[in-house]
């Protein structure tokens, strides 16, 4: 991938309201749980081109990166050079056991063959006590065009994702669904997507944006709107939307 693409992902990353809100979420996660004290050690697998690294060097003491991509990891090191980049596999991690305190994987494990497996490796990789944070999303019944695109194995629902956690050795902390505003837009849209593919006569990989591109007032609405369910996941568990986190903490 040439390095104006990874540009051009990084540039929405930092701004679409979707990655904004997923970040805060980790960060209001990692301050209720953690605590305000800094991160000595936190592992981002899947880091791809280092933009949610950069935020977690704010948090943390030493952040490690890692991704299957080398052109990816090439690209983050030029974002985030105060991080450490490793290529790695999430299921085979290149680490000593106990070596983290706070491990994330934001949208990741539904990428792989054996997510029980990568769950494991993360529960291996971490400190006695420390976190894992894991975002996926929601629901098979919405699968699309846009999980084949971007090759997505499967979607959870919180008592899957809670389940695997729970056998890969975590106790959970805090699980819920997210995006809830947003569910009932992506129902219908997944719901008309095979007819609107007809109609233009499109390819698959031509119908689905990978990269969103929203107007900027959009943009800006949807960061207030959704801004409301990082308050009300503080003290609740969502009973739906189209993500699915957890907080797991591996047992002293």
């Amino acid at each position: 991938m040439e390095s104006r693409a990874f540009t051009e992902i990084a540039a929405s990353e930092s701004k679409y309201w979707w990655y904004v809100l997923r970040r805060r979420l980790v960060k209001q996660l990692v301050r209720r749980y953690w605590g305000m004290q800094r991160v000595p050690r936190w592992l981002d697998i899947g880091c791809g081109c280092g933009v949610n690294v950069q935020h977690w060097c704010r948090l943390a003491n030493h952040v490690v990166g890692l991704d299957v991509s080398p052109e990816a990891l090439a690209f983050a090191r030029t974002r985030a050079p105060q991080a450490e980049f490793i290529q790695g596999d999430a299921a085979a991690l290149p680490f000593e056991d106990n070596q983290f305190d706070i491990v994330t994987a934001l949208d990741v494990i539904e990428h792989l063959d054996d997510d029980l497996r990568a769950l494991r490796e993360m529960n291996r990789v971490l400190r006695p006590g420390g976190l894992a944070i894991v975002t996926v999303p929601a629901y098979m019944w919405l699968y699309s065009a846009f999980d084949r695109v971007v090759m997505h194995r499967r979607r959870y629902t919180r008592r899957m994702l809670v389940q695997r956690a729970r056998t890969a050795g975590f106790h959970i902390l805090k699980s819920s669904y997210f995006f809830s505003g947003l569910l009932p837009v992506v129902a219908l849209y997944r719901f008309i997507e095979p007819l609107l593919l007809r109609l233009r006569k499109k390819d698959v990989h031509q119908h689905v944006q990978v990269i969103p591109r929203v107007p900027a007032w959009i943009n800006r609405l949807a960061i207030a709107v959704f801004s409301t369910e990082l308050f009300v996941v503080r003290w609740i568990h969502l009973p739906f939307g189209t993500s699915v986190f957890i907080v797991g903490q591996k047992p002293a």
